[in-house]
């Protein structure tokens, strides 16, 4: 039996050299954690309560004692931003995780069943896509021009663009 001198990686190994090589990857998993470690430790990181009202101090500038100023109601912008990354976070993972369940059961029956059933899934699909694009560009005025030009987005993205 001939032995190689090649090193051998497992796929993990292998999967996070190659993350590492990107920047842009690298970035975002820098932000990604700053943002979840912010939620985590809100109550900690947060001068003040996202809560707290303070009507003498409406409407400051940011200063030494408020980072980002406060408001109308004298409520630290600060605060309320740390303690709105937990919302966020919730609100885009359940999602992404409504996201990947429909897609994988659309995915599966489309898969499983082929032909028609996959075109017909295939085009909703798609439709969905497109339309919700268009939802947002007329959505924007009520200008016809602006719903020309959405139609015309839309037709781009759908028609020319590889997808």
């Amino acid at each position: 039996m001939k032995q190689t001198n090649e090193k051998r990686y497992s796929f993990a190994k292998e999967t996070i050299a190659r993350l590492l090589k990107n920047k842009l990857a690298v970035f975002g998993m820098f932000v990604l954690c700053v943002l979840v470690l912010t939620a985590v430790f809100a109550d900690h990181i947060a001068p003040y309560a996202y809560d707290e009202m303070d009507l003498l101090n409406a409407y400051q500038p940011p200063n030494s004692e408020h980072i980002f100023g406060t408001d109308e109601f004298g409520r630290d912008i600060f605060s309320r931003v740390v303690y709105g990354s937990r919302i966020s976070l919730k609100v885009g993972f359940i999602a992404v995780g409504i996201s990947v369940v429909a897609g994988g059961l659309l995915g599966a029956v489309a898969g499983y069943y082929g032909g028609w059933t996959d075109n017909l899934i295939m085009r909703a699909v798609s439709e969905r896509r497109g339309s919700t694009t268009m939802t947002i560009f007329s959505g924007l005025s009520e200008n016809a021009l602006m719903i020309f030009f959405a139609f015309g987005i839309w037709w781009l993205t759908q028609e020319l663009l590889p997808q």
